[in-house]
């Protein structure tokens, strides 16, 4: 089969952008790629019916597309972001448009669409330049593939900023894969843990909030970033406490290995303080340290007394040596 004028077209311009080397909005060969695909729109079998208008009058696409309540639900999500008409009122960084170009290149809930999706990526003025011609160049070289990865809308970030929303996109779903695994350690635990877990469930989201707010240099423009992740690598440690825990994991330690490890930890966090103190780790500052070590402290007594109830067989200074180790690791870090 003959390819169309618009592949041609497509071909061409891809051709011309890789053998310029330019890489902003100013790019002939990245306008000509739009002008190429034109401006394409979903066919009207994949439009919502003023029922299905009606249905999903208060719907939010992002939070179908990515699953943030329940499964995905790239159906609805499709209909959801079409039943106005796009993005124009959308204020959000994921928006109408870029749903929908996620679904059109993924081919989720219809048919694979590499044109439509490059159109929808065209139509997007929100992102910076690099990650415009980024964003079009993985687009087109997913069009010749006839099993291409999976496209993400962040895959191609170029700026702090985005690079913040996306980190915050992913927490909100790990959130609720934690969330799930939380509940189904409730479900299993004895009568007789289930309070200490609720205590310790909000001293581990305590400890994990200050350390991102007070223990995470915020000078780089990346900075919500590193923030998010840092609560976020917070949360899941405590996780994988709880399954070694809860699945016999947890390794033995002896009194004496956890007296041990306390004096590491004290001689860490003055050290932390110190350098801190000189500036040494960008903004962070003492106070931040000492209030998420507070926090700390507070997580390592509501382990041990969950512990405690839930698996009478760890000792508490196994469970002692191996959180203070963790902490211990962490604060080291801050300070170098």
């Amino acid at each position: 089969m003959k390819p169309s004028i618009l592949a041609l077209l497509l071909a061409l311009a891809a051709g011309a952008a890789q053998a310029s080397g330019l890489a902003d909005d100013d790019s002939v060969a990245h306008k000509a790629i739009c002008k190429a695909v034109g401006q394409r729109e979903p066919p009207a079998a994949h439009r919502p019916t003023p029922a299905q208008s009606k249905a999903l009058a208060k719907c939010d696409a992002e939070a179908l597309y990515y699953g943030e309540v329940g499964p995905p639900d790239y159906v609805k999500a499709r209909l959801c972001a079409l039943k106005d008409g796009g993005a124009a009122d959308d204020q959000s960084v994921f928006n109408d448009d870029v749903i929908l170009m996620q679904i059109y290149a993924n081919g989720r809930g219809v048919p694979r669409d590499m044109d439509l999706a490059i159109a929808y990526a065209c139509k997007d003025d929100a992102q910076a330049p690099a990650e415009f011609t980024g964003r079009l160049d993985s687009l087109i070289a997913r069009r010749a593939e006839p099993d291409p990865k999976p496209f993400d809308y962040c895959d191609d970030i170029t700026s702090g900023y985005m690079e913040g929303m996306c980190a915050a996109r992913d927490s909100q779903i790990a959130d609720k894969g934690r969330a799930a695994g939380l509940d189904r350690v409730a479900a299993r635990l004895p009568p007789a843990a289930r309070a200490p877990f609720g205590a310790l469930k909000t001293a581990a989201a305590a400890f994990a909030s200050a350390h991102g707010d007070g223990e995470v240099d915020l000078s780089g423009t990346g900075r919500a970033a590193f923030e998010i992740e840092a609560e976020d690598a917070a949360r899941t440690a405590f996780q994988h406490h709880l399954d070694a825990l809860l699945n016999h994991r947890w390794p033995a330690a002896s009194p004496t290995a956890a007296r041990k490890a306390d004096a590491e930890l004290n001689a860490a966090y003055r050290a932390t303080l110190a350098a801190v103190g000189k500036g040494q780790s960008g903004t962070v500052e003492p106070r931040g340290v000492r209030d998420a070590q507070r926090r700390w402290l507070a997580y390592r007594d509501a382990f041990v007394a969950f512990a405690k109830a839930a698996a009478p067989g760890v000792d508490a200074p196994s469970v002692l040596a191996d959180l203070t180790r963790e902490r211990t690791r962490m604060l080291r870090e801050i300070a170098s």
